[in-house]
């Protein structure tokens, strides 16, 4: 076995490691690039992009432009949530000019392959929620580490949760045998092929293999014909849920899944189905190896076959790291639990690092640390930024948030329409269950695509503080 240098990046070097793709770090970002980016932004069609914003920090201050916000955007506040909770802490960071698009996929251009001294006119830097290769992304955290209202609590708050089920579910011997999986089976490419091999084709082999539960999107749409959709499907299961079986499926939806470090919590073995698009933790669980095989057929021939396995992975045929197995398609998933299954041992022991990864550098307070380690790389590749001009709004509290973003407040003193109690708000629409929409401050023909509904608090992510300790940090800016 010839093992080469290690490709796992360390948390230190992982905000360099991105800067790095777009050779960023050599030739440096301009003020051109970023505005570049924001054209993009702009120009790009409603399915690249489903809403943007550009920040700018100076002086201790964040100054926000919207760019865009389609009606559906509903977790439109959790990112730029997350953003200035990790610019509140100390110490100060630098001045940064970011431009920041959304969407499930990784929506930015395909870098351009020229000398770096020219990649400063060519690559233009986004943020977004997950990274694929050979695209001019440097990926954020994305809104489940900010949470989103009733739909998702935030990461420090869910992590709990997850840490608490596993105790409870005991040790990997005691749970049960299965690899399980619970979500919409109707989306994407691949869930759609686990539905058939689960769903439509019950074999005996594969219902003594898999548990697989195929539930409605929990999505909020609001329209009648979702309400009574929601109304009539079975209850989803709690993630939590997931604690209880000894292996765990991860498989991409649309883009990527952003549940992967809450199945890694479980101390359970995460089974990935790999996918172009990888949310920013990814590189720190990659090893790679490269195991030499010799077969005999005929005449001896000497193959290089390029496996991901752990340094000391007794069976070479199972593709996996230190963290959880990686499978290439749907199809490898029911193999996968057989070998697996024939090698407890090695399962405990990926099952274990997994949950002390998830403990470790996917906390919550270690993504803020990534932020600021991303955005002080950044700075320290940009040249000086002009200070925000009048289309910007200032952003020091959750409730700038709100106002920026056109959310409701939907803090426990006010009632469903998002006003106070003893004052409704005046001339709203008798079908909105939240305040109509909010203005955004900048002069009239700003660049964003104001939206017309009425942002409801229910399935929206009115900004609330996030965890323990955000608010001091924030108070901190006003």
């Amino acid at each position: 076995m010839e093992r080469p240098p290690s490709s796992s990046v360390a948390f230190s070097e992982l905000g360099t490691h991105y800067l790095q793709a777009g050779k960023w770090n050599v030739a440096g970002i301009t003020a051109a690039q970023v505005d570049a980016a924001e054209q993009w932004a702009l120009s790009a069609s409603q399915w690249t992009v489903t809403g943007g914003w550009r920040a700018k920090w100076q002086n201790g201050s964040l100054w926000v432009r919207m760019l865009r916000m389609q009606s559906h955007w509903a977790e439109r506040a959790s990112v730029l949530h997350l953003l200035l909770a990790a610019a509140s802490q100390p110490p100060q960071l630098p001045p940064f000019d970011v431009v920041y698009v959304h969407n499930d996929r990784d929506p930015a251009p395909r870098l351009h392959n020229v000398p770096a001294r020219s990649a400063r006119w060519r690559n233009w830097p986004l943020l977004t929620n997950s990274h694929e290769q050979g695209r001019a992304s440097l990926p954020v955290p994305d809104y489940s580490f900010a949470g989103w209202h009733t739909h998702t609590p935030p990461w420090c708050e869910l992590q709990r949760r997850m840490d608490d089920a596993a105790a409870r579910a005991g040790p990997w011997e005691n749970r049960t045998d299965l690899a399980f999986f619970s979500g919409n089976l109707r989306l994407g490419g691949h869930r759609k092929y686990l539905r058939r091999l689960t769903i439509e084709n019950r074999t005996q082999a594969v219902q003594g293999t898999l548990r697989v539960q195929d539930v409605s999107s929990t999505f909020y749409t609001p329209n009648r014909v979702a309400a009574t959709a929601r109304a009539a499907a079975p209850a989803v299961p709690p993630l939590s849920a997931a604690c209880g079986y000894r292996y765990l499926i991860s498989v991409p939806g649309f883009g990527y899944s952003n549940r992967l470090k809450a199945l890694l919590s479980c101390g359970s073995v995460v089974i990935h189905v790999r996918a172009p698009w990888e949310e920013y933790f990814m590189p720190m669980l990659q090893v790679r190896v490269r195991v030499r095989v010799r077969v005999r057929v005929r005449v001896r021939v000497r193959v290089r076959v390029r496996v991901r396995v752990s340094d000391s992975n007794p069976n070479p045929n199972l593709q996996h790291n230190r963290h959880l197995v990686v499978v290439e398609g749907v199809h490898e998933i029911i193999p996968a639990v057989l070998r697996l299954r024939a090698n407890p041992q090695l399962a405990r022991q990926i099952a274990r690092r997994g949950a002390k990864a998830a403990n470790s550098f996917m906390s919550f307070g270690r993504a803020l640390d990534f932020t600021r380690q991303l955005l002080t790389a950044y700075s320290e590749a940009s040249e000086p930024t002009a200070p925000p001009d009048s289309n910007y709004s200032r952003v020091a509290s959750v409730s700038d948030l709100g106002r920026i973003g056109q959310l409701c407040d939907c803090g426990p003193a006010r009632n469903k329409t998002g006003a106070a109690k003893t004052k409704p708000p005046p001339r709203q629409p008798s079908r909105a269950r939240c305040a109509a929409q909010l203005g955004v401050e900048g002069p009239p023909g700003a660049s964003f695509e104001r939206a017309t509904a009425a942002r409801c608090c229910e399935g929206w992510d009115c900004p609330k503080p996030m965890c323990q300790g955000e608010e001091p940090a924030l108070d901190r800016t006003l």
